[in-house]
């Protein structure tokens, strides 16, 4: 037993010396490789290598560890000259990368199987410049990148470029971590500027992202703030098949061109079609929004993309909020400030597609509303809205002070707000049929006093979405309505809030 110990501990020395010895002995042709590969690189498909060169390239055979400073990529890619500066980058070896870089690479460049390639990577000052663009990294970190050894073969030996579709395919790494990252792009409809404090990246295995998470995202137009985004979180991402990806960046490069228009809108679509889905879950966080000269703020939105096959959907939106003056602006309405939660939901079954929403607004109401829909293909966008058909249609709604706001927005005089919505509610126009005269009757009492109203189609019937038109004098064809009075009349509800309403009103006019 000591004698096998000792063996394995001698041989484990003369690897190790070996491979010392080894990297003594290729120091400056290492160097050469490592430069010639990270230059052997294009971002579009049909771009040039780069010229790549450094200040000062270290490598310690003891440590298998690589030093850059003042390492520059300059090339010609299809959009226009393009440079790479980066004041500092720092890796180190794995034995099998190191072993690439010898003539002994066909042997250890073998399979399928993504391999390390570097490990303990660290960048600083990353400055990427294109004719319109300009991308800047104070820093960024990589625990391990992979890659298939066919893409290390590839830039070795100085073949064709591997282009950024290639790249993303056949790489992976764990634990990507980049900090103070921004962009500024400048077209012809302006200047625009996106820049995030960190962003993290796990579990990238070729077309898989386990996760990929954003803080402090801003987005500036025209030096105007336009986005503002706390926290982004992304689970379970699934990039499209890698020719879909090839023909979408092909077609971005001229997204005016004829043959852009008519062929984005389908590659889009396939992509949005296939399983799994591109993104399983999304989550955002503290947003705000710049609309007009005030802001809307969202606290939290979520999105779960739970299959294809069947389509199912989850989103929500909490903590929606605006002032009372954006609602003006926008509306030309006097209301309170908005506060409102959503959520939605939609499965198909089949050729029927369920869907289910719901709205809540503080101080104004609650909304439920669920239907069934079928579609018919159509060649364009109106068509498809046309054949669209739709049944078991509910809608339910809690009234709590909109109906009210509604009316002194009609008049400040109750007693007259109060008689134009009970003309309304009595629905003159229409066909006089039972089923009508039973929806008069229950508007007229949600009126009188706003509680419940539900709004049902006959069960199982379906209905084209052009049809509703011959319906707008007969809803009794197809809708029943159920009224439930709520505790107090209209009028008592709209003495209540005169004060808010005016005093909401006077700051809005005097802005």
């Amino acid at each position: 037993m000591k004698k096998l110990l000792k063996t394995l501990i001698l041989l484990a020395v003369i690897i190790a010396v070996g491979l010392t010895a080894l990297g003594f002995g290729l120091r400056s042709s290492i160097k050469e490789q490592l430069l010639s590969g990270l230059g052997n690189m294009s971002i579009d498909p049909q771009g040039k290598a780069y010229t790549a060169t450094a200040d000062q390239v270290d490598f310690s055979p003891f440590t298998r560890e690589v030093s850059i400073r003042g390492l520059s990529l300059r090339g010609e890619q299809a959009r226009g000259p393009e440079t790479w500066l980066v004041s500092e980058a720092s890796f180190r070896l794995p034995v099998r990368m190191l072993l690439a870089l010898t003539p002994l690479r066909g042997l250890v460049l073998d399979g399928n199987n993504l391999v390390d390639i570097a490990e303990n990577v660290v960048v600083r000052n990353v400055a990427m410049t294109t004719p319109n663009s300009r991308v800047t990294v104070q820093r960024e970190e990589i625990d391990v990148i992979r890659a298939k050894p066919f893409v290390v073969a590839q830039a070795l030996d100085r073949n064709e470029p591997i282009d950024m579709v290639t790249a993303t395919y056949s790489m992976g790494a764990d634990n990507t971590r980049a900090y103070f990252v921004s962009a500024d792009i400048i077209d012809a409809n302006g200047s625009i500027k996106v820049s995030f404090k960190e962003m993290h990246m796990a579990g990238w295995q070729e077309h898989a992202i386990a996760s990929l998470a954003i803080d402090d995202l801003a987005i500036r137009v025209g030096g105007a703030q336009g986005l503002a985004v706390g926290h982004i979180r992304q689970e379970g991402i699934f990039l499209p098949e890698e020719n879909l990806m090839r023909q979408l960046v092909i077609l971005s490069e001229d997204p005016e061109s004829q043959e852009a228009q008519q062929q984005l809108m389908p590659l889009v679509e396939a992509m949005l079609n296939a399983e799994p889905p591109l993104l399983r879950k999304f989550q955002a966080t503290d947003m705000s929004f710049a609309v007009e000269t005030s802001s809307v703020q969202v606290k939290d939105a979520q999105f779960e993309w739970l299959s294809n096959a069947p389509s199912h959907t989850r989103s929500s939106i909490t903590g929606l909020t605006a002032p009372s003056s954006l609602l003006y602006a926008l509306l030309e309405l006097t209301l309170p400030p908005l506060n409102m939660d959503m959520a939605f939901e939609s499965q198909t079954k089949g050729t029927i597609n369920h869907k289910k929403a719901t709205v809540q607004s503080v101080g104004m109401g609650q909304l439920d509303c669920s239907l069934n829909m079928s579609e018919k293909p159509g060649a364009r966008m109106a068509e498809d809205l046309l054949t669209q058909s739709f049944s078991d249609f509910n809608l339910n709604y809690k009234d709590e002070g909109a109906t009210a706001w509604l009316g002194l927005n009609i008049s400040p005089s109750v007693p007259q707000a109060v008689a134009t919505l009970e003309s309304l509610a009595a629905l003159p126009g229409i066909k006089d049929t039972p089923q009508n005269k039973a929806i008069r009757q229950s508007l007229q009492a949600f009126a009188a006093k706003p509680g419940n109203l539900d709004i049902q189609s006959t069960p199982g019937r379906t209905v084209l979405v052009l049809d509703l038109i011959a319906m707008l004098d007969n809803p009794g064809m197809l809708l029943t309505f159920t009224a439930k009075q709520g505790d107090r009349s209209l009028t008592e509800q709209m003495e209540s809030l005169r004060l808010p309403f005016e005093t909401v009103r006077a700051i809005n006019t005097q802005q």
